[in-house]
C-alpha cells in the first residue's frame, strides 16, 4: 500500500476548482492591521484549494483540539520525542461526494505561553473517487502533513496549494500482513470479529470502537480491515485512530464506523450494550456462519459474515496473503460498481482460486448478493419540453460515453427494447441510471433526467427494494431550468393519472399512485432540484392526492406502512398541508387530541423536527407552528389512554402540548377532556406552568397551581415560582377572570388553591385594618382546613414561609372567631402542631414580628388579647379547661406566663400601672365584658369567680415579671420548659 499516492490526477472539464482544498488549525497569536494589535487563540490558520465557506464549516465542524495522551508529554522534549510524538488521522464524509482527514498532533506551548497547544491540518478531497484510487489509511505518517511543534514554528508553518498529496510507508500491505500474521501473538481472531463487526457498521451506521495500546498499532488494525476490501470500498470506510474516553455523543459527532482508543480507556467507557467494544488484546470467542454468532469479552454479540470466512481463507501466510490482497484492486477496477461492495472484491478473488475452494461456498453467496450491472440499450422517446436522443451501441456502466450527456430519460422496456433484445427489468434499467458518474452539472443533469423519465414511463417504479432518496443522494449543483421543467412535467402526469384512475375497490394494488406521489416527492425534497414554483406543485400534489388518506383513521395506518420512511423536508411539506395547507379546516375542526391518527403523526413527525428553541418564555411564536401542532395533538392521543406511561417517550413535550392547547382555548378553539392530565402531568415543570399561567390569564384551574405555592424551598427559583403563582390568582380573582378555565369545575379544589394564594401572598398582616384582617382570614380558611387535613409528610414537604404565615392565621382565626363570631378554628393535630412549631422555634421572626405589630398597631384589640393570655395562663377556675390550648401548645402563650402573648399582654398594661384595686378596676371591667362573648365562660357567675384570678394574674404581669421584650429566643427557652 505504500505505492499509493493521491497525484497525477487533474480537475475534470466544466470544474473551476482543484481536486483538493487543505487548512490549518490551531492556537497562535495573528498580526493584526492597524495600531500593532494581536489576534489570538484557536483560529484558522492558513487555507489553499479554493475552500468555500461551506467547506470551511463543515471541517472546522469535525476539528477536536484535544490530543490527550495516556503518558504526559515532557516538558522539554528532546528533538527524537517531537518526532516521535503521538497523532490523530480522522477520516469521514463532508459535504455531498467529498471527504477529509483530519490530522492532529500536540504542539507544545502556544504564543501566551499555554502548555497543550494542538496543530490541525487538513486535506479535502473533492472527488475521492477518481483514480488513482486510495486506501485513507495509506496517509498514516505521510510527509505531507505539518507538523510544527512550539509557538515559532507554528507561525512559521505554511501550506501550498498542490495536486498531489504523498502516502506515507508505515502501513503499506507487507506490514499489515506480517502485523495480522505476526507468530508473537494471535490477531487474527480479533481480525474476524472486527472485519464483521464494521461491515455491520458500514451497513447500519453504528460504529465499533478498538482498544490499541499504541496509535501506530490502530493505524495497522484500520490497514487491515482497508486491505480487504478494494480501494474504492475503503473511500467510505470512515475511522479515527486516536480519540480519548468517547461518549455516545461524540461517536455520533465523530460520524465513523470504527474508533480506536487506548486499551486503558475501556474500563471507563460508558457506552450502550449494543456498541461492540473490543480489546486488540482479547481473546474473543469466534462465531459460525449462520449457526453461532462470535462473543467478546464483553459479552457482545456480533453475527458471523461471509466476509470474515473469505478472510480466514486467504489469510494463510504471510506470503499467499500478500499476493492474494494485491489483486483486489484490478479485480474492482474491472466491474468498478460491484467492486465497491465491501466483501465483493475478496469473494471473485476466493471463486477464481482453486486454492480457495473450501470458501467457495460462502464467496458465490457474496457475488449473488450483489447484482450484475447490465449493459445500458437505450432508444428513446421525446420527453415534453426537451430534446430526444437516441444511442444505437452498448455503454458501459462503468463509463458512460460522453454522448450521453443530455440524454433525456428511459422509455418502458416493452416500449423500446428492439425485436432482436431481452426485454429487461426496471430494477435493471434504474441500475444502469443509477451508475451514471455524478462529478459534473451535466452528468448530474443527465442523470436526473433520464431517472424523471424512469418515472413517468414505468408506473410501480418505487415498489423495488431500492431506496431512491439515498441513491440519488443531493443534488450539489444548481439546477437547471430544464430539469426543473422535467420535475413539472412529471408531476402534470401522476394528475392526470389520479384523474384517471379506476375505483379503489377495484384496484388490484390500493394507492399505488399515492405511494408513487409521496416517494417522487420525497426524493425531490431530499436532493433540492426545487424552486418556488416546484414546491408549490409538489404541495398541490400532495394535499390533492396524500392528505386526505392522512385524516383517514381506516386507512391512514396501512398507507403510511406501504410508503415506508420519508426525508426531513418532505415531512416538513407534509406538516404544512396537513395543519395549515388544505388539510387545515378538517384539522382545525376537531379537538386537540382527535385530529390525525397517532402512527402518521410520528411517521411525518421526528424530535429532530420539533423547534429546540421552542421555550415558551422566550419564543412564544414557535406555538404556531405545525410542528408543536401535531405533537400536541399525538400527546393529548397518547394520555387519553388508561394511562400516560410517559406518554411512550413523548413526555417532555407535555410543556409545549399545554401550551398549544391553551394558546387554541384562548382563541376560542376546542378544548379536549384529556386537558387536566397535561397540567398534572410529572413531565410539567414548575417554571413552564407559571408561564403559562401569565399568558393566558384565567384559564387554567387555580387548582392545578397549588402545588407550585405550597413546594419546598429545594432553591431560591422554586420561591419565586410560588410568589408568583400566588400573584397570578389573586390578580385573576380581583379581575374576575376565573370564568374561561379549560378543565371541570371542582369548587372546592378551586377555593382551597386561592386561599393558599391568600396565605402565599400575604405579607404583612398588620397593613390590614380589623375589618379587612377578618375578611382575609375568612378567604384564607380553606387553605387551613386543607392543612388539617395533611398527614405528616405533605406537611413536612410545606415550605417554611408557608408554615410562618399559617402561625399567624391559626392566631387571627383564633381572634376571629372570639371577636366577629368566625367560625371555630379546626381542629389541629399533632402532625400539623409539630409542623407549625417548628417555623415558630426556627430561626425566622416573622411569626412574633406579624403577631407583634397586629397588637401594637390595635388591629387586634388588646381586651381581647388579654383575657385569651389570662385563660391560658395557670390558675385558672374551671380546670377541665381543654389543657394545652392550642396557643399554648406552639409556644406563643405557656402556663408560667413567659410566653410571647404573656410579654405583649404585659406592654399593652403599660397605662394601668398604679390602679387602686379597691377602686372600680379597669381590668375587671374589661375582663367582665370580654368573657361574657365566648360561650365557655358566659354565666356573671362565672365572671364573678375569675375575679380574683384575674386580680392575681394582673398583679403578676404589673408587679412580679419584668417587663421583656418578645424574641424567638425567649420563645424557644419558654417551650423547653412548658411541653405541654
Amino acid at each position: 500500500m505504500s505505492s499509493e499516492n493521491l497525484d497525477d490526477t487533474k480537475p475534470l472539464a466544466g470544474v473551476s476548482r482543484p481536486r483538493f482544498g487543505q487548512l490549518t488549525y490551531t492556537s497562535f497569536d495573528r498580526p493584526a492591521l492597524g495600531r500593532g494589535q494581536v489576534l489570538g487563540g484557536w483560529q484558522v490558520k492558513d487555507v489553499v484549494g479554493e475552500l468555500d465557506e461551506s467547506e470551511q464549516d463543515a471541517v472546522r465542524a469535525g476539528i477536536n483540539t484535544r490530543l490527550e495522551t495516556v503518558v504526559a508529554p515532557p516538558a522539554f522534549p528532546t528533538q527524537e520525542q517531537i518526532e516521535s510524538r503521538p497523532r490523530r488521522l480522522h477520516y469521514g464524509p463532508l459535504n455531498g461526494a467529498a471527504v477529509a482527514y483530519w490530522h492532529s498532533v500536540q504542539a507544545g506551548s502556544d504564543a501566551s505561553g499555554r502548555p497543550g497547544n494542538v496543530f490541525v491540518h487538513v486535506l479535502v478531497d473533492r472527488n475521492p473517487e477518481l483514480p488513482p484510487l486510495i486506501r485513507p489509511i495509506s496517509l498514516w505518517h505521510s510527509p505531507g502533513w505539518l507538523m510544527p511543534y512550539g509557538a515559532e514554528m507554528v507561525v512559521r508553518s505554511e501550506i501550498f496549494a498542490t495536486e498531489t498529496f504523498p502516502a506515507g510507508d508505515a502501513v503499506d500491505l507487507s506490514k499489515i500482513v506480517n502485523f495480522v500474521l505476526d507468530p508473537g501473538g494471535w490477531r487474527s481472531g480479533v481480525l474476524y470479529v472486527l472485519l464483521d463487526a464494521v461491515a455491520c457498521a458500514v451497513e447500519t451506521g453504528g460504529t465499533v470502537v478498538l482498544g490499541v495500546e499504541d496509535p501506530d498499532r490502530s493505524a495497522l488494525w484500520i490497514g487491515a480491515v482497508s486491505a480487504l476490501m478494494s480501494a474504492s470500498a475503503a473511500s467510505r470506510f470512515y475511522f479515527s485512530t486516536y480519540e480519548r474516553r468517547p461518549s455516545v455523543e461524540d461517536l455520533e459527532a465523530l460520524n465513523v464506523h470504527l474508533v480506536c482508543v487506548p486499551v486503558e480507556d475501556l474500563a471507563e467507557l460508558e457506552l450502550p450494550s449494543n456498541v461492540v467494544v473490543l480489546s486488540e488484546l482479547e481473546t474473543p470467542s469466534l462465531g459460525e456462519l449462520d449457526v453461532e454468532q462470535h462473543r467478546t469479552t464483553r459479552d457482545v454479540l456480533v453475527p458471523v459474515t461471509e466476509w470474515s470466512v473469505l478472510a480466514q481463507t486467504v489469510l494463510l501466510d504471510p506470503d499467499t496473503a500478500a499476493t492474494a490482497l494485491g489483486k483486489l484492486d484490478a479485480i474492482a477496477e474491472a466491474n468498478p460498481v460491484r467492486g465497491t461492495e465491501t466483501a465483493w472484491p475478496l469473494a471473485t478473488l476466493v471463486l477464481g482460486d482453486s486454492d480457495f475452494s473450501d470458501a467457495h461456498i460462502e464467496a458465490q453467496r457474496v457475488v449473488d448478493h450483489v447484482p450484475t450491472p447490465p449493459v445500458l440499450r437505450v432508444q428513446c422517446e421525446p420527453a415534453p419540453h426537451t430534446a430526444a436522443v437516441s444511442l444505437s451501441k452498448a455503454v458501459p456502466v462503468q463509463g458512460y460515453a460522453p454522448e450521453l450527456v443530455g440524454l433525456t430519460g428511459l422509455a418502458p422496456a416493452s416500449a423500446w427494447a428492439p425485436a432482436n433484445m431481452q426485454p429487461r427489468e426496471p430494477s435493471q434499467i434504474l441500475h444502469d441510471i443509477l451508475a451514471i458518474s455524478n462529478s459534473t452539472p451535466d452528468q448530474s443533469e443527465a442523470r436526473w433526467l433520464q431517472f424523471l423519465e424512469f418515472v413517468r414511463c414505468v408506473p410501480g417504479w418505487s415498489s423495488g427494494p431500492c431506496n431512491f432518496r439515498d441513491e440519488l443522494g443531493r443534488f450539489e449543483f444548481r439546477p437547471s431550468r430544464r430539469l426543473l421543467t422535467m420535475v413539472e412535467a412529471t408531476a402534470e402526469d401522476f394528475f392526470n393519472r389520479l384523474s384517471v384512475m379506476n375505483s379503489r375497490a377495484q384496484s388490484d394494488n390500493r394507492f399505488l399512485i399515492e405511494t408513487e406521489i409521496l416517494r417522487f416527492a420525497d426524493v425531490i425534497m431530499f436532493a433540492g432540484v426545487t424552486d418556488d414554483a416546484i414546491v408549490t406543485v409538489v404541495q398541490s400534489l400532495v394535499e390533492w392526492a396524500v392528505v386526505p388518506l392522512l385524516f383517514d383513521e381506516a386507512v391512514a395506518s396501512s398507507f403510511i406502512e406501504g410508503v415506508g420512511a420519508i426525508d426531513a423536508p418532505l415531512r416538513g411539506l407534509l406538516r404544512g398541508c396537513v395543519t395549515d395547507g388544505k388539510g387545515a379546516g378538517y384539522f382545525a375542526t376537531r379537538p386537540l387530541g382527535a385530529r390525525v391518527p397517532g402512527d402518521v403523526i410520528e411517521w411525518m413527525l421526528q424530535f429532530d423536527d420539533l423547534p429546540t428553541d421552542g421555550r415558551i418564555d422566550v419564543h412564544p411564536e414557535v406555538v404556531a407552528e405545525s410542528a408543536v401542532a401535531l405533537a400536541s395533538d399525538l400527546v393529548l392521543r397518547k394520555l387519553s389512554g388508561p394511562s400516560d406511561h410517559g406518554a411512550d417517550g413523548w413526555g417532555t413535550y407535555v410543556p409545549q402540548s399545554l401550551w398549544r392547547l391553551l394558546w387554541e382555548a384562548y382563541n376560542g378553539g376546542f378544548v379536549p377532556s384529556p386537558a387536566s392530565r397535561l397540567l398534572s402531568s410529572p413531565h410539567l415543570l414548575a417554571e413552564d406552568l407559571v408561564n403559562l399561567a401569565a399568558q393566558f390569564p384565567g384559564v387554567i384551574a387555580p387548582r392545578f397551581l397549588q402545588r407550585i405555592m405550597l413546594s419546598h424551598n429545594l432553591n431560591p427559583r422554586s420561591g419565586e415560582l410560588a410568589t408568583a403563582a400566588a400573584h397570578l390568582l389573586c390578580t385573576d380573582v380581583e379581575a374576575q377572570r376565573l370564568d374561561t378555565v379549560i378543565t371541570p369545575p371542582n369548587r372546592r379544589g378551586d377555593e382551597t388553591a386561592l386561599a393558599w394564594a391568600q396565605v402565599r401572598f400575604i405579607d404583612r398582616w398588620a397593613e390590614q385594618g380589623s375589618g379587612e384582617l377578618q375578611y382575609r382570614v375568612g378567604l384564607m380558611r380553606p387553605a387551613l382546613i386543607d392543612y388539617c387535613h395533611m398527614n405528616a409528610a405533605e406537611i413536612a414537604e410545606l415550605s417554611n414561609d408557608i408554615l410562618d404565615r399559617l402561625a399567624v392565621l391559626l392566631f387571627t382565626s383564633r381572634w376571629a372567631r372570639d371577636r366577629h363570631g368566625a367560625p371555630f378554628v379546626p381542629f389541629v393535630g399533632d402532625a400539623q402542631v409539630a409542623g407549625l412549631r417548628r417555623s415558630i422555634l426556627g430561626p425566622s421572626n416573622y411569626v412574633s414580628a406579624n403577631i407583634t405589630e397586629l397588637i401594637r398597631s390595635r388591629v387586634i384589640d388588646r381586651e381581647w388579647l388579654l383575657v385569651t393570655v389570662m385563660l391560658l395562663t395557670d390558675g385558672a377556675p374551671e380546670s377541665e379547661r381543654p389543657t394545652p390550648d392550642l396557643l399554648t401548645s406552639l409556644g406563643l402563650g405557656s402556663k408560667n406566663g413567659n410566653g410571647l402573648l404573656e410579654s405583649l399582654a404585659s406592654e399593652s398594661l403599660a397605662d394601668l400601672y398604679g390602679v387602686d384595686r379597691n377602686s372600680l378596676s379597669p381590668i375587671a371591667d374589661m375582663f367582665r365584658d370580654e368573657v361574657r362573648r365566648r360561650p365557655p365562660v358566659d354565666p356573671p357567675v362565672d365572671v364573678d369567680r375569675y375575679r380574683p384570678h384575674a386580680w392575681q394574674w394582673f398583679d403578676y404581669l404589673v408587679t412580679a415579671k419584668a417587663k421583656q421584650a418578645p424574641s424567638q429566643g425567649f420563645i424557644a427557652r419558654t417551650f423547653g420548659k412548658d411541653k405541654g
